[in-house]
């Protein structure tokens, strides 16, 4: 008995074209959820694949181990879902005020946020220490006033977790992050079912 090799051909030019569109990611474990900003460009929320049942996703642990934090031993980080706190804009979105040299490394950090107080933001890692971090604006308030209606119309508040990415040598252990070492700060939230499911904070 002899098959037509049409339906198989039309099925793979299909998976190429979705593919190259970006429609389809294959053997990623994220994919980034496009919401709008204030600016009417794009914003990144990291969510899972559609190659990832949802039944291996309950099944996966919520926390990462220990040590998951670039450069930082012994903290935890869990990084995503997440929307950007600051900077914003678009996927490429910078810092303007950001200077490294080859003695920087690239570190992360997470915790709940502490204290609220204008351009700083206290947060309190997964082992209890607190750092300071340091925005060029108040990124809080600017996030609660211009953007925060795109996503569910959540607030940063005391108690949020957010996820800190910055730059210093890899022999230093600074609690205070000045914003010219400051690459982003990203809000962890949690996404619901659907194209755009409802967003909740972490």
């Amino acid at each position: 008995m002899k098959f037509s090799k049409k339906p198989y051909l039309i099925l793979a030019i299909a998976t190429a074209v979705l593919t190259m569109a970006g429609l389809v990611v294959w053997g990623s474990r994220s994919a980034r959820l496009v919401g709008p900003t204030q600016a009417g460009t794009q914003a990144e929320v990291a969510t899972p694949t559609a190659s990832v049942s949802d039944k291996e996703l309950e099944a996966e642990p919520l926390r990462p181990g220990p040590d998951s934090c670039q450069g930082n031993r012994g903290e935890i980080c869990i990084g995503v879902p997440s929307v950007d706190l600051w900077p914003t804009g678009s996927e490429d979105a910078s810092n303007p005020e950001l200077s490294t040299n080859s003695n920087d490394s690239m570190k992360n950090i997470e915790g709940r946020i502490q204290s609220i107080d204008g351009k700083q933001i206290v947060i309190k890692s997964s082992s209890g220490r607190l750092f300071t971090i340091n925005f060029p604006i108040d990124a809080v308030a600017h996030f609660n006033t211009t953007r925060s209606r795109h996503y569910n119309n959540i607030k940063v508040a005391k108690n949020d977790m957010l996820f800190v990415t910055y730059f210093e040598p890899s022999s230093k252990k600074s609690l205070d992050i000045p914003v010219t070492k400051l690459q982003g700060a990203d809000l962890l939230i949690k996404v619901g079912q659907g194209p755009l499911g409802a967003v909740e904070k972490f």
